[in-house]
């Protein structure tokens, strides 16, 4: 007969083994679009800022390569578009819209206002430097266009140095980073952050040979306390990395130290997983990051907090509380939204299988 799977059976099934159901990145990636929120509350400890910015967005190239599956590049370019461009370009129609809508009373010409976003949109820019001077920013979505570029990027430089040794691609991915680095520090903010795209190059080798070699589940612990003994060093150093605003201490040391709080980060939620603790909140909002994201970016351009929300709670100038407030009208917003989102998606499956039954019957 058939032998049952017994424990060794079970400890082999690993979390790297069972691509569909990574939690643990999930739980990770939702605890890290916490730490965006909080990182951009006013009157934010230090050390808190410090810690957060170390790592947090560093992490998110890391886990977006950990999942690429092949170099094929138009594969690649295509889903990319439609996870990364289109929400991209969903969110700053939807913020020209609205930001059109709220100087209709200014006595400004309402195109000249929708056209102003639309023009930021295709510039992609985060902060302007020592060109397009004249551009606004796109907000925190800059990360998006910029995650756009760097997955695509690093795919087109694998596939095509794939005749070559891993040392050589190695050595291409770090001079691409060094320049990016170069042009971001000394030169300019280049449209959709190509030149930090380039620098995060860097992450995302980091994510793709995770994967490929399945650290987390073949060394967890000893990576977990390495990691976190280079990240609190580097912390205690001062080092504290800032894509947005390229700013880049004592580089490439804060590229390693962003590596290893990103490592750390993600090794605590695989131990979790591994011993049963599923954190199903954390978990609903990895896989919506999306949504939060750009939630939160809306948010941090329209809501006036102080006059709609914490005037009216008591203790609202606590830091913490201002936190619990945010997050928690930020995730109901984010849950009304997806909650349309799959409704429209189950009528489309709906409707799809109602034609097949019907195109069944007709033959």
């Amino acid at each position: 007969g058939l032998e049952k799977p017994g424990k060794k059976r079970r400890e082999s099934m690993t979390i790297e083994s069972n691509r569909n159901r990574l939690i643990f990145w999930d739980m990770a990636k939702g605890a890290a679009i916490l730490l965006v929120i909080i990182g951009h509350i006013d009157g934010i400890p230090g050390f808190l800022r410090e810690m957060i910015f170390s790592f947090h967005m560093p992490f998110f190239f890391i886990a977006n390569a950990y999942f690429i599956r092949t170099y094929d590049v138009r594969k690649t370019f295509v889903r990319s578009v439609r996870s990364l461009l289109y929400p991209y370009m969903a969110v700053c129609m939807i913020s020209a819209v609205w930001y059109t809508q709220l100087h209709l009373d200014t006595g400004e010409e309402p195109w000249r206002c929708f056209m102003q976003k639309v023009y930021a949109m295709i510039l992609g820019i985060s902060f302007s430097s020592t060109i397009f001077t004249d551009v606004d920013s796109v907000w925190l979505i800059w990360f998006v266009i910029c995650l756009f570029v760097s997955r695509n990027l690093y795919v087109l430089v694998r596939h095509g140095l794939q005749r070559f040794s891993p040392v050589v691609q190695g050595a291409a991915i770090g001079l691409i980073a060094l320049l990016g680095y170069y042009v971001g520090t000394h030169v300019a903010f280049l449209p959709w952050s190509a030149d930090v795209a380039a620098v995060s190059l860097l992450f995302m080798w980091v994510g793709d040979y995770l994967s490929k070699k399945n650290i987390f589940s073949r060394w967890l612990l000893p990576l977990s306390g390495l990691s976190a003994v280079v990240w609190l060093i580097t912390l205690k150093m001062g080092i504290q990395i800032e894509l947005a605003t390229r700013r880049y201490p004592r580089f490439p040391l804060c590229i390693l130290q962003a590596i290893a709080g990103s490592i750390f980060f993600v090794a605590v939620f695989c131990w979790l997983e591994q011993k049963g603790c599923i954190l199903l909140p954390l978990e609903w909002l990895g896989k919506n990051s999306m949504v939060i994201l750009a939630v939160h970016c809306f948010e941090m351009m329209y809501v006036d907090w102080d006059a709609w929300f914490y005037s009216w709670i008591p203790y609202s100038g606590n830091f913490w509380v201002r936190c619990i407030i945010k997050i928690a009208v930020i995730s109901m917003v984010g849950y009304a939204i997806t909650a349309v989102r799959d409704g429209v998606r189950w009528l489309d499956r709906a409707d799809e299988r109602e034609r097949a039954m019907i195109a069944a019957e007709n033959i």
